[in-house]
């Protein structure tokens, strides 16, 4: 599967956002960063991020895999594998590599920092941020599958809305998020190479011969 002009798009951004993250993370502990950002609340923002973290839910492949199916084998077999290698690399890193971190919540203490009401607080296996990976990889591959400028854009977007609602509700620290997005690009990176030499136009034709069979 070949790269998309469109897919600049989403990467660049993220590229910036990562920079951006990383400057602030070098020049800064991650306790005086969540404080800071930690202070910037608001009733509609408390419920807006408590819903918009949801985008980076596993739920999402969930639903999606099902609807890929049905669009073509193509689509199905991208997203699947997707979701299968952000499973596996936030798994191993999160229950192995980095088990036992503390989250924001533990860490500073939930008395010193503004909660969203209604939102489980978790305590532990901080880094990396899952909703996070998930959702730059699960958005990173629907560029490659659509290539639209604009909705590769609209895409980075919502990822990053996911990333910043993590530490928001005081889920995860900035350093976190900022390596679940690096994260997700590999992951949907990963994915797309490693079934960019099927042959797709005879799978695609025996699926679209065997969904007629069976019509």
């Amino acid at each position: 599967m070949k790269k998309t002009k469109s897919c600049k798009f989403f990467i660049v951004p993220t590229l910036v956002l990562i920079a951006v993250s990383g400057f602030f993370l070098f020049v800064f502990t991650r306790s005086e960063i969540h404080y800071y950002l930690n202070q910037f609340h608001a009733d509609w923002a408390d419920t807006s991020f408590k819903y918009v973290t949801h985008l980076g839910d596993g739920a999402i492949f969930a639903f999606a895999i099902p609807l890929a199916f049905v669009k073509n084998l193509r689509w199905f077999f991208v997203i699947a594998c997707t979701a299968v290698i952000v499973l596996l690399v936030t798994g191993v890193l999160k229950q192995f590599v980095f088990q036992g971190l503390p989250r924001p919540s533990l860490f500073l203490g939930e008395e010193t920092l503004h909660l969203v009401p209604g939102v489980k607080m978790h305590t532990m296996n901080s880094f990396p941020s899952g909703h996070t990976t998930a959702a730059f990889a699960f958005y990173f591959v629907l560029c490659f599958l659509l290539k639209n400028k604009v909705g590769s854009f609209v895409l980075f977007i919502l990822a990053a809305f996911v990333g910043y609602s993590r530490i928001y509700l005081s889920q995860h620290f900035l350093i976190d998020v900022t390596a679940g997005a690096i994260l997700g690009v590999i992951c949907g990176y990963m994915a797309i190479a490693l079934i960019s030499s099927w042959k797709w136009d005879k799978l695609d034709v025996k699926f679209q011969e065997l969904k007629k069979a069976n019509a």
